[in-house]
């Protein structure tokens, strides 16, 4: 181990986990180990780095206890240089409760396109429209391409339920990022048997004249991987049932899974 140098170790970490990201996979058992072993490196060197690099490599095994802590440890530091690695590996696990708090804690403001759409998602989910639409400015300024405008009006539709609820807004947020937490702890280990990327769209719907918010999780998969998707929403299905809210906010809010190709 002391022949890795700790700019080797740093660097070979973040491109073995930056490709894994890239390519919409699952890391190699092979990847693993080196991953583990530059860290292994890092720690013992007492690297700054290594808070930081933990953290996006447990955001890719889905070890989410470990991921906070990782998290908590390296916004300690007030090391600037990192903060954009770690809400994106809280972004990339659904940890937005926790990527929020940061974000209005620090008042992180990036040009970079996935820490913009890491922070409007972010605000969104926790109800905080206001923030959400400040953020939303600055993207729209930076980038005007049609995915622009299509995330612009899918968290447009998003927040404007909210608002029509905002009496509830609270609660609703707070069931919302409760369900992600069972997606996160629970099933997002379970997607890395798959390919180990998953999306997620959500629309609004009015049945009879009851609006509800649809949220489908979107999992990389063909036909031959539907019982396995079948057995994942159960189980997901099963634990958010054991969530305490009033029937009201349940109602509004519903869940499925469907297959996709999210090349």
């Amino acid at each position: 181990m002391a022949s890795i140098s700790l700019k080797k170790a740093d660097n070979e970490a973040l491109d073995i986990l930056n490709r894994v990201i890239g390519e919409k996979r699952s890391i190699s058992e092979f990847e693993r180990a080196k991953v583990v072993m530059y860290l292994d490196s890092l720690f013992k060197a007492n690297s700054p780095v290594y808070d930081e690099i933990s953290a996006c490599y447990f955001s890719q095994i889905a070890d989410i206890d470990n991921l906070l802590i990782s998290v908590s440890n390296a916004f300690e530091r007030r090391d600037e240089s990192s903060y954009y690695n770690l809400i994106y590996a809280l972004n990339n696990s659904m940890r937005y409760r926790e990527a929020y708090r940061y974000i209005k804690e620090f008042d992180l403001l990036y040009d970079d396109r996935d820490f913009l759409v890491s922070a409007i998602k972010s605000c969104s989910f926790c109800a905080d429209i206001e923030s959400s639409n400040t953020y939303m400015h600055k993207y729209l300024s930076l980038y005007n391409d049609d995915m622009a405008f299509d995330f612009e009006s899918h968290v447009r539709e998003f927040n404007d339920f909210i608002f029509r609820n905002k009496k509830i807004k609270k609660e609703l947020s707070n069931y919302l990022l409760d369900c992600f937490d069972v997606f996160s702890r629970n099933t997002l280990s379970k997607t890395k048997d798959l390919d180990g990327s998953y999306g997620y769209s959500h629309h609004v719907f009015s049945d009879e004249g009851y609006e509800f918010l649809a949220f489908s999780f979107i999992l990389n998969g063909s036909e031959d991987d539907m019982d396995y998707l079948i057995d994942i929403e159960d189980e997901f299905t099963s634990e958010i049932a054991k969530i305490k809210y009033d029937s009201i906010i349940k109602t509004k809010i519903s869940f499925n899974f469907e297959l996709g190709d999210l090349s």
